[in-house]
């Protein structure tokens, strides 16, 4: 595993203890997940918990999104960085 996919894999493990500790502590409410994915590279999980007997409406979010090429904003800033992927 590089460490891409290591970062990854331990801000979604994260994101896991996150979700189920504030579960516990809540009582009643449950996260509901959305998963979604970016074309142009990544993608991501949403968790919503709404309605719960200590928080009315919390998230806790993933995403990890790339691309080949950087967006104008940067590339005007930066020139030098024409080419390069993010």
């Amino acid at each position: 595993m590089n460490s891409r996919e290591l970062a990854k894999q331990l801000v979604i493990d994260l994101q896991d203890e996150i979700c189920a500790g504030l579960e516990s502590l809540d009582g009643e409410g449950k996260f509901q997940e959305d998963s979604w994915s970016r074309p142009e590279g990544g993608g991501g999980r949403s968790r919503v918990m709404k309605a719960g007997a200590v928080f009315e409406q919390g998230g806790v979010n993933f995403s990890e999104v790339h691309g080949k090429e950087l967006p104008p904003s940067i590339l005007n800033q930066r020139p030098e960085a024409k080419g390069h992927s993010w």
